[in-house]
């Protein structure tokens, strides 16, 4: 029955919504299985050691925060202020602008980071000045080999071809799949199209691309996420980052949490309309009990790995014949572990 489910869905993603509690399940076991059979048994689990975020867990036992850093090249200043976020995922970067840059980097590196990732706040145009700060990227490559990352924000193909040289190990952006949803909430004039487009050069220039799917991103509503990810299973990025919404004390959405059946079902439609590449739940997510449910049927239905897994999804995967290994770095980077 699932594979006739799978084909369903193949040519008409928004079927999953139909679907009822035994059909899900049967699609999870399936996807699962394929997933096991295509990539192996092991279930990735990501701790960068980023300086403000805790993580403590029976099964890990890793080196100091500060191994991989994230810098905000903006400060705490970005024109778009999104509904979702005004800003406040910046608090959570070492601060620094472009002028301070590459000493802010340089002491990230002297106090131990083996990499990085380089992201800010948008102009109105929904750019973060990456371009900026290229030259310091190449000689931090090149003199001091960390793996750099960057959360590009919006690009245009000529900026996206002059990181080239600069040997990132990859570019992240969020691939909005309404335009709406990209206008009202995030305040950019981006389409899809867009979006498609960018993955495209990073894949023609042969940039490692690891687009993000922020899942409820509307308000809580599932809202473009299925057109992204049907797009996505035909670009084959490196890498599917899935996050999900998070209430930020502060914004316009601090009291929003997605449905949580809605969430998955995404979880799984993203799992089986990209079966060949690496899919990811990363780092942003709902806390609680939101977050032991969404990971267990995460794993279920067969990610390749998380960021800063609970003990309990950690027990789960083990349970389910999956072998842990920690990774300090990015949960975009896993395409480095599975190649």
């Amino acid at each position: 029955m699932s594979l006739e489910l799978i084909d369903q869905i193949g040519h008409n993603p928004a079927y999953i919504w139909e679907l009822d509690e035994d059909s899900i399940e049967a699609l999870k076991l399936d996807s699962f299985n394929q997933r096991v059979n295509r990539f192996g048994s092991t279930l990735f689990c990501h701790v960068p050691g980023f300086p403000f975020v805790s993580y403590e867990v029976e099964s890990f036992t890793g080196t100091a925060k500060g191994v991989f850093e994230s810098i905000s090249l903006t400060g705490m200043t970005c024109a778009l202020q999104c509904d979702h976020c005004r800003g406040q995922l910046l608090n959570t970067m070492r601060q620094a602008s472009v002028e301070t840059f590459e000493q802010v980097l340089n002491d990230a590196i002297a106090s131990g980071a083996r990499g990085v990732l380089v992201s800010g706040g948008s102009d109105t145009a929904g750019k973060v000045p990456i371009l900026d700060v290229l030259e310091t990227l190449k000689r931090a490559k090149n003199e001091q080999g960390i793996e750099i990352v960057i959360h590009s924000g919006y690009m245009e193909d000529d900026e996206i071809a002059a990181l080239k040289d600069a040997n990132i190990d990859g570019i992240m952006f969020d691939f909005i799949g309404s335009e709406e949803t990209a206008k009202s909430v995030c305040h950019i004039d981006a389409t899809p199209v867009d979006y498609t487009r960018m993955v495209a050069t990073c894949k023609k220039l042969c940039i490692p691309v690891m687009p993000h799917v922020v899942i409820g991103l509307d308000w809580g509503a599932i809202k473009g996420e299925v057109e992204a990810l049907s797009m996505l299973g035909e670009l084959l990025p490196d890498v599917l980052v899935l996050v999900i919404l998070m209430p930020f004390p502060g914004t316009p959405m601090e009291n929003i949490i997605p449905d949580l059946s809605q969430v998955e079902k995404v979880i799984l439609l993203a799992r089986l309309l990209n079966p060949t590449i690496p899919v990811q739940l990363g780092c942003a997510k709902p806390h609680g009990e939101f977050k032991e449910h969404v990971e267990r049927f995460a794993v279920e239905c067969g990610v390749n790995g998380m960021a800063f897994p609970l003990q309990e999804t950690l027990d789960h995967a083990r349970k389910l014949g999956l072998k842990i290994k920690f990774v300090e770095n990015c949960c975009s980077l896993v395409y480095k572990e599975i190649s």
